[in-house]
Protein backbone atom coordinates (compact mmCIF):
# COMPACT_ATOMS: atom_id res chain seq x y z
CA UNK A 1 0.00 0.00 0.00
CA UNK A 2 2.85 2.41 0.79
CA UNK A 3 4.36 2.24 -2.70
CA UNK A 4 1.00 2.72 -4.38
CA UNK A 5 0.03 5.59 -2.06
CA UNK A 6 3.33 7.39 -2.59
CA UNK A 7 3.16 7.16 -6.39
CA UNK A 8 -0.43 8.32 -6.49
CA UNK A 9 0.32 11.08 -3.97
CA UNK A 10 3.12 12.49 -6.12
CA UNK A 11 0.86 12.40 -9.17
CA UNK A 12 -1.96 14.08 -7.26
CA UNK A 13 0.28 16.87 -5.97
CA UNK A 14 1.88 17.61 -9.33
CA UNK A 15 -1.48 17.45 -11.11
CA UNK A 16 -2.88 19.98 -8.67
CA UNK A 17 0.01 22.35 -9.30
CA UNK A 18 -0.23 21.95 -13.07
CA UNK A 19 -4.01 22.01 -13.30
CA UNK A 20 -3.85 18.58 -14.96
CA UNK A 21 -7.31 17.56 -13.79
CA UNK A 22 -7.76 14.76 -16.34
CA UNK A 23 -4.34 13.22 -15.79
CA UNK A 24 -3.36 13.52 -19.42
CA UNK A 25 0.08 14.98 -18.65
CA UNK A 26 1.09 13.39 -15.33
CA UNK A 27 0.60 9.84 -14.05
CA UNK A 28 1.89 6.66 -12.45
CA UNK A 29 3.79 4.56 -14.99
CA UNK A 30 5.77 1.69 -13.37
CA UNK A 31 8.28 1.57 -16.26
CA UNK A 32 8.28 5.40 -16.50
CA UNK A 33 7.35 5.31 -20.20
CA UNK A 34 4.62 7.79 -21.13
CA UNK A 35 1.28 6.42 -22.36
CA UNK A 36 1.10 5.87 -26.14
CA UNK A 37 -1.38 8.74 -26.55
CA UNK A 38 0.58 11.29 -24.49
CA UNK A 39 1.28 14.74 -25.91
CA UNK A 40 4.57 16.53 -26.49
CA UNK A 41 5.60 16.19 -22.85
CA UNK A 42 4.68 13.84 -20.03
CA UNK A 43 5.69 13.36 -16.38
CA UNK A 44 5.83 9.70 -15.31
CA UNK A 45 6.04 8.59 -11.68
CA UNK A 46 7.82 5.25 -11.39
CA UNK A 47 7.43 2.43 -8.87
CA UNK A 48 8.99 3.32 -5.49
CA UNK A 49 11.53 1.18 -3.68
CA UNK A 50 12.19 1.12 0.06
CA UNK A 51 14.69 0.13 2.72
CA UNK A 52 14.63 -0.16 6.49
CA UNK A 53 14.65 3.09 8.45
CA UNK A 54 16.64 3.84 11.61
CA UNK A 55 13.93 2.99 14.15
CA UNK A 56 14.15 -0.47 15.67
CA UNK A 57 11.93 -2.60 17.87
CA UNK A 58 9.77 -5.66 17.62
CA UNK A 59 6.57 -3.81 16.73
CA UNK A 60 7.97 -1.08 14.46
CA UNK A 61 7.98 -1.10 10.67
CA UNK A 62 10.14 1.89 9.73
CA UNK A 63 10.63 2.29 5.96
CA UNK A 64 12.42 4.92 3.88
CA UNK A 65 11.21 5.27 0.27
CA UNK A 66 12.85 6.27 -2.98
CA UNK A 67 11.14 6.99 -6.30
CA UNK A 68 12.05 8.25 -9.74
CA UNK A 69 10.09 10.77 -11.79
CA UNK A 70 10.74 10.97 -15.52
CA UNK A 71 10.10 13.96 -17.77
CA UNK A 72 9.71 12.99 -21.43
CA UNK A 73 9.83 15.51 -24.28
CA UNK A 74 9.11 14.60 -27.92
CA UNK A 75 11.30 16.58 -30.30
CA UNK A 76 10.06 15.32 -33.65
CA UNK A 77 8.83 18.82 -34.51
CA UNK A 78 12.33 20.33 -34.31
CA UNK A 79 15.24 19.83 -36.73
CA UNK A 80 18.39 18.28 -35.25
CA UNK A 81 20.27 21.58 -35.02
CA UNK A 82 17.51 23.02 -32.79
CA UNK A 83 17.46 20.27 -30.17
CA UNK A 84 19.84 22.07 -27.84
CA UNK A 85 17.75 25.21 -28.11
CA UNK A 86 14.58 23.29 -27.30
CA UNK A 87 16.15 21.76 -24.18
CA UNK A 88 17.57 24.99 -22.79
CA UNK A 89 15.12 27.55 -24.17
CA UNK A 90 11.37 27.86 -24.71
CA UNK A 91 9.93 24.89 -26.58
CA UNK A 92 8.04 25.59 -29.79
CA UNK A 93 4.83 24.15 -28.38
CA UNK A 94 3.15 26.98 -26.43
CA UNK A 95 1.56 24.40 -24.13
CA UNK A 96 5.06 23.50 -22.97
CA UNK A 97 6.52 26.99 -22.81
CA UNK A 98 3.69 29.05 -21.33
CA UNK A 99 2.98 28.51 -17.64
CA UNK A 100 -0.15 26.61 -16.77
CA UNK A 101 -2.24 28.24 -14.07
CA UNK A 102 -1.46 26.57 -10.73
CA UNK A 103 -4.12 26.21 -8.07
CA UNK A 104 -1.76 27.05 -5.19
CA UNK A 105 0.42 30.00 -4.31
CA UNK A 106 3.32 28.37 -6.15
CA UNK A 107 3.46 30.29 -9.42
CA UNK A 108 5.03 29.77 -12.84
CA UNK A 109 4.54 26.00 -12.86
CA UNK A 110 5.82 25.83 -16.41
CA UNK A 111 9.02 27.87 -16.65
CA UNK A 112 9.72 29.53 -19.97
CA UNK A 113 13.28 28.22 -20.16
CA UNK A 114 12.82 24.78 -21.69
CA UNK A 115 13.16 21.20 -20.52
CA UNK A 116 16.14 21.66 -18.21
CA UNK A 117 14.46 24.28 -16.06
CA UNK A 118 11.21 22.31 -16.26
CA UNK A 119 12.99 19.35 -14.60
CA UNK A 120 14.49 21.66 -11.99
CA UNK A 121 11.03 23.06 -11.25
CA UNK A 122 9.62 19.55 -10.68
CA UNK A 123 12.50 18.69 -8.33
CA UNK A 124 11.89 21.89 -6.39
CA UNK A 125 8.24 20.98 -5.88
CA UNK A 126 9.09 17.53 -4.49
CA UNK A 127 12.03 18.14 -2.15
CA UNK A 128 11.01 18.70 1.49
CA UNK A 129 7.38 18.85 0.35
CA UNK A 130 4.88 17.91 3.04
CA UNK A 131 2.12 18.61 0.51
CA UNK A 132 3.39 15.58 -1.42
CA UNK A 133 3.31 13.15 1.50
CA UNK A 134 0.02 14.57 2.75
CA UNK A 135 -1.40 13.75 -0.68
CA UNK A 136 0.08 10.25 -0.41
CA UNK A 137 -1.55 9.72 2.98
CA UNK A 138 -4.98 10.26 1.44
CA UNK A 139 -4.46 6.97 -0.43
CA UNK A 140 -3.70 4.94 2.73
CA UNK A 141 -6.77 3.11 3.98
CA UNK A 142 -7.25 3.65 7.70
CA UNK A 143 -4.78 6.55 7.86
CA UNK A 144 -5.09 8.34 11.18
CA UNK A 145 -7.18 5.51 12.59
CA UNK A 146 -5.93 1.97 12.23
CA UNK A 147 -2.56 2.83 10.70
CA UNK A 148 -0.03 5.61 10.33
CA UNK A 149 1.05 7.39 7.15
CA UNK A 150 4.16 9.08 5.85
CA UNK A 151 5.83 11.36 8.38
CA UNK A 152 8.83 12.75 6.47
CA UNK A 153 9.10 14.12 2.91
CA UNK A 154 11.83 13.53 0.35
CA UNK A 155 15.04 14.98 1.80
CA UNK A 156 17.25 14.35 -1.25
CA UNK A 157 16.46 15.05 -4.90
CA UNK A 158 18.85 14.69 -7.83
CA UNK A 159 18.40 15.47 -11.52
CA UNK A 160 19.97 13.13 -14.07
CA UNK A 161 21.46 13.82 -17.48
CA UNK A 162 19.42 14.30 -20.63
CA UNK A 163 18.95 10.90 -22.26
CA UNK A 164 17.94 9.86 -25.80
CA UNK A 165 15.93 6.63 -25.42
CA UNK A 166 14.60 6.58 -28.99
CA UNK A 167 11.08 6.75 -30.35
CA UNK A 168 10.26 3.27 -29.03
CA UNK A 169 10.19 4.87 -25.55
CA UNK A 170 6.93 6.49 -26.64
CA UNK A 171 5.70 3.40 -28.51
CA UNK A 172 6.44 5.12 -31.82
CA UNK A 173 5.90 3.02 -34.93
CA UNK A 174 8.89 2.61 -37.18
CA UNK A 175 11.40 1.99 -34.40
CA UNK A 176 13.85 4.51 -33.04
CA UNK A 177 14.08 6.32 -36.40
CA UNK A 178 10.47 7.48 -36.10
CA UNK A 179 11.33 10.61 -34.12
CA UNK A 180 13.55 12.19 -31.48
CA UNK A 181 12.75 11.79 -27.77
CA UNK A 182 14.57 13.21 -24.74
CA UNK A 183 14.13 12.27 -21.09
CA UNK A 184 15.36 13.57 -17.75
CA UNK A 185 15.00 11.42 -14.62
CA UNK A 186 14.56 13.02 -11.21
CA UNK A 187 15.47 10.74 -8.28
CA UNK A 188 13.82 11.43 -4.92
CA UNK A 189 14.79 9.75 -1.64
CA UNK A 190 14.05 9.94 2.07
CA UNK A 191 10.25 9.82 2.34
CA UNK A 192 9.61 7.95 5.59
CA UNK A 193 6.71 6.00 6.96
CA UNK A 194 6.63 4.46 10.45
CA UNK A 195 3.83 2.11 11.38
CA UNK A 196 3.11 -0.87 13.56
CA UNK A 197 4.50 -4.10 12.21
CA UNK A 198 1.83 -6.16 10.48
CA UNK A 199 -0.32 -3.19 9.42
CA UNK A 200 -0.70 -1.93 5.86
Amino acid sequence: MSERALSLGIAKHLRTLAGDTDGSRIGYQPDMKPPPASGQWYISIGRPSSSRGPASGGDVNDRVYNVQVCLTLKLGYAPMDRHGHELANPASDPDFAGPLTPTTQETDWMPEDGMLDFADKIAGYLIESYATINAANTFISGFGGTTNGFVEPFHQVSIGDVQSPGASWCYGEGGDDAGEVRTITISCSGARRIRARGTL
